[in-house]
């Protein structure tokens, strides 16, 4: 039976609060706190530390390993994501006993204030005992105060890399933001794949692509992204909760 959970975790102005009760930090911000944990570099390291800047808060994200920043990217490319913050807190707990600690990956909310937690994983290790046990633990530890527990793993590759592109044109600039307008009602007017939608707007196609390509990242227009994008990829108008085309 797992008991006494307990949270440490770091303030922004670094300083260290230890043994806090699971309700007391039910409320807490977390990314307004520094990750209580940083990735070291080391010979014969098997993950790659590095950094992903999280459009939505404007800020940079520090990943500790390829896996947790695709994790990261697909929550800032996923609409009701409003934050996150990686390595958020150090979990105690006790098993039989026993104490143990775990440092979950991701801490998430949405637009409605529900907190998630995400363990990211890669598949082939996701049944290992020693990770089961911690899973299990979390979860538990979140449930008790109304949070959703989730474990990760490597993401579709096709979609993931379609995602990824996007993501390179997930900031506008405003003085190229009138093609927008221009874009979105065109693909309502009539069905376009990628290619026909920049040819039917009046505008340099090296200028109306990169638009066309962050209204797909806000999900204001729609591709099928486990299919390879080309040209001549249809656009999809069906609502699927992205952001509006205005900023």
């Amino acid at each position: 039976m797992y008991s006494n959970f307990q949270v440490d975790f770091l303030t922004k102005a670094k300083t260290s609060s230890t043994g806090v009760g699971l309700l007391e930090v039910s409320t807490l911000p977390f990314e307004t706190c520094q990750p209580v944990r940083r990735p070291r570099a080391y010979h014969g390291q098997r993950h790659f530390p590095n950094l992903y800047f999280f459009e939505k808060m404007s800020k940079l994200i520090l990943c500790e390993s390829r896996n947790e920043r695709a994790a990261v990217m697909l929550l800032d490319f996923n609409p009701i994501i409003d934050v996150v913050a990686t390595q958020p807190f150090r979990l105690h707990y006790k098993l039989k006993q026993r104490s143990y600690v775990h440092y979950p990956d991701i801490y998430t909310r949405d637009r409605y204030g529900r907190v998630c937690i995400i363990d990211v994983k890669a598949l082939d290790f996701v049944d290992d005992a020693d990770f089961q046990r911690q899973a299990e633990a979390t979860k538990i530890a979140c449930d008790q105060i109304g949070w959703g527990y989730e474990i990760q793993t490597e993401p579709h590759p096709t979609f993931f890399s379609n995602v990824s592109w996007l993501s390179g044109y997930r900031s506008l600039r405003e003085e190229k933001a009138g093609y927008a307008d221009s874009l979105v009602d065109n693909a309502h007017l009539t069905e376009h794949s990628i290619g026909s939608l920049i040819r039917s707007v009046d505008g340099p196609a090296y200028l109306v692509r990169p638009i066309l390509f962050w209204l797909l990242w806000r999900q204001v227009l729609n591709v099928d992204l486990y299919l390879p994008m080309t040209d001549s990829t249809p656009i999809l108008t069906e609502a699927r909760g992205g952001h509006s085309a205005e900023r």
